[in-house]
């Protein structure tokens, strides 16, 4: 029987074959992820030709916060607290090395974060792009903290560091890659406030957690491991993520290291992001690695004495930390305002490291104290917001997030050691200038954040 065209056009219809990713994302989002018949939640460069991001559940999201605030946890605590007593167990008396230690562990991560991301972009697997790699950063980041407990000497502590700086790190970044897949960006603001109080909060916690515990090694650092353990288990059950909808080309060891690089003239509000970011945190290294022998120096106290002292100072600063994450989080989704937040954090900041620097007392040391952690909730916050939205190409986010993260790491590996020289300029052999390093520390903050604002333009 014949039929009229507009029949034949509607049998075509109605036998035009599924879309294989949204199969794909049926089976992906079955637990916390969104509803079925949605379209894909990991973006294109082309924003024209990409459908609405779907919202995040809040259960998926609490239990990335949790994943964040556990391996934070396990890798900051050891540098806010852990190390110091360790160190003053090998080797009284020599604030220098613990500079080495951290330095040595971030030219490690400046090569194997950005190899990760990539890496973890070409990973197809039935756990996903981004499980496989929290599972596996998470184990070595715990066998890292046990090598740190029994270490015997210097050569090994370097050791554990490296596996704990790698393992953790690793789990941390996975959580920004999968946010980079699927988080829309009316939730960036909000959701990156979560994340970024997070990581403030964990060492503080972290350090009252194990301040106990201070004279038994293998609790002080396997402690915090055991929070992280708990988020990655959580995180591998209910977070499933999508595998990717495509098989990567084939490609060479020498194109995947090509690929921890990227060309700032196409990118570049990516790269003065990058940028500013990178010496804002090369400041911020200057105090966390040497805040508790700073605190100790200035209260005339014993390293190992120190860890009740800046988990009651960390009390307030969850307060400070929580209201500048939350507070700038959220504000910056209503007004639609990111950089002027930057500057903020960059101002507080400064004026924080500038009480410190000038304080012998502990009530100085408190005000300084609790302006830098409200400086850090809110810088942590709005550029992770920034960076989601200034990314070259969400297909790739573990690639360009690694790369991103270079700006926190590399900063790590000579911020120590610049902070060490800093600290030999006009003092005596037995009083380090911490005057002198917290004013620094500060104002290199502050220019960061004025790069930030002045030189990201495609952000308001």
């Amino acid at each position: 029987m014949d039929t009229s065209p507009a029949e034949r056009r509607g049998t075509q219809r109605s036998t035009r074959p599924v879309d294989p990713s949204v199969v794909d994302e049926v089976v992906a989002d079955a637990v916390l992820l969104p509803p079925a018949g949605v379209a894909s939640g990991i973006a294109v460069a082309d924003p024209d030709k990409t459908p609405e991001v779907p919202r995040m559940g809040a259960g998926l999201i609490w239990v990335l916060v949790f994943l964040t605030f556990g391996a934070s946890m396990a890798v900051v605590t050891p540098i806010a607290f852990s190390l110091s007593v360790k160190l003053d167990v090998l080797v009284p008396g020599q604030v220098g090395v613990l500079g080495v230690i951290t330095g040595i562990g971030a030219i490690a991560s400046v090569v194997a974060t950005p190899l990760i991301g990539v890496l973890s972009d070409r990973t197809r697997s039935r756990l996903g792009r981004r499980r496989p790699w929290v599972i596996g950063g998470v184990v070595a980041g715990l066998v890292g903290l046990f090598i740190l407990a029994v270490a015997p000497s210097i050569p090994i502590v370097v050791l554990g560091w490296i596996f704990t700086l790698l393992g953790w790190q690793t789990a941390t970044n996975m959580v920004i890659a999968f946010l980079g897949d699927r988080l829309p960006e009316q939730q960036r603001g909000r959701v990156s406030a979560y994340n970024g109080f997070a990581n403030m909060a964990a060492p503080i916690f972290g350090v009252a957690l194990v301040s106990a515990f201070a004279t038994q090694l293998t609790l002080l650092f396997l402690i915090p491991g055991f929070i992280g353990v708990i988020g990655m288990l959580l995180f591998a059950i209910f977070a499933r993520d999508v595998p990717g909808l495509a098989e990567p080309e084939k490609t060479s060891v020498g194109q995947v290291f090509a690929r921890m690089v990227f060309n700032p003239r196409k990118a570049p509000d990516y790269a003065w992001n990058w940028l500013g970011r990178a010496l804002l945190f090369f400041g911020l290294s200057f105090t966390t690695t040497y805040g508790t022998y700073f605190i100790a120096a200035r209260l005339g106290l014993p390293v190992s004495k120190v860890g009740g002292i800046v988990a009651i100072v960390g009390i307030g600063g969850v307060l400070f930390g929580a209201l500048g994450a939350l507070g700038v989080g959220f504000l910056s989704d209503r007004l639609k305002r990111r950089k002027i937040f930057v500057l903020l954090a960059g101002v507080i900041m400064f004026g924080g490291t500038l009480i410190s620097a000038f304080s012998y007392q502990l009530p100085g040391l408190i005000a300084g104290a609790l302006l830098g952690t409200l400086a850090i909730g809110a810088f942590s916050t709005v550029d992770q917001a920034i960076v989601l939205d200034v990314l070259p190409n969400r297909e790739e986010s573990g690639r360009y997030l690694g790369i991103m993260q270079l700006a926190q790491q590399l900063p790590g590996t000579v911020g120590p050691l610049a902070a060490a020289g800093v600290l030999a300029i006009g003092a005596a052999s037995s009083s380090p200038n911490y005057t002198l390093m917290y004013i620094v520390s500060g104002a290199v903050a502050l220019i960061g954040a004025l790069i930030i604002l002045f030189k990201v333009r495609g952000v308001r």
